[in-house]
């Protein structure tokens, strides 16, 4: 198991008992879930309800503190615990962003830890949205670009799979 996974079940469990929030693993990390090709992933990114980045901010910071974590970047809302960066954003983003709504979003349940990850499809939508975007474009172009091919192969091995054992 990816050591950044398994730090993100810790996160995850913090946030589910402390918080009630089922969050989001989104990223590289998330992506990483479902495809075959190592992504080696250089962050934990977290979807969570809007609140908790606005009105409930304090909440969440403490919680993740409390779990040995530190803030190093408000505005990205970036934390650091030794080798393992996590930063918050808001899941509600996905709407605007890529069109993807919460209640579509499967929720998987790993150890009795709640979390929710987007499938392939959703991750498509995502990076194609995302090469379009300034802020993406000047940091993670190429990358994204790789990201796609690799969502696509993978799209096309699970069909070829599903139709083969349809025969």
């Amino acid at each position: 198991m990816h050591r950044e996974y398994k730090e993100f079940l810790r996160v995850a469990f913090c946030l589910n008992t402390k918080l009630g929030i089922i969050p989001l693993l989104y990223g590289s990390l998330g992506l990483q879930q479902l495809v075959a090709e190592e992504l080696f992933p250089k962050d934990i990114d977290i979807l969570v309800p809007q609140e908790f980045i606005n009105e409930k901010w304090i909440d969440l910071k403490e919680s993740i503190e409390n779990i040995g974590y530190h803030l190093v970047d408000l505005h990205e809302h970036e934390f650091l615990y030794g080798r393992y960066k996590i930063a918050f954003s808001f899941i509600e983003d996905l709407i605007e962003f890529a069109e993807i709504f919460e209640k579509d979003i499967e929720i998987i349940e790993d150890k009795e830890i709640k979390y929710k990850i987007l499938d392939l499809y959703q991750y498509l939508r995502v990076y194609e949205r995302s090469i379009n975007d300034n802020y993406r474009k000047e940091k993670n172009n190429s990358k994204d670009f790789n990201k796609i091919r690799i969502i696509k192969a993978e799209i096309v091995k699970k069909r070829q799979l599903t139709n083969a054992s349809t025969l």
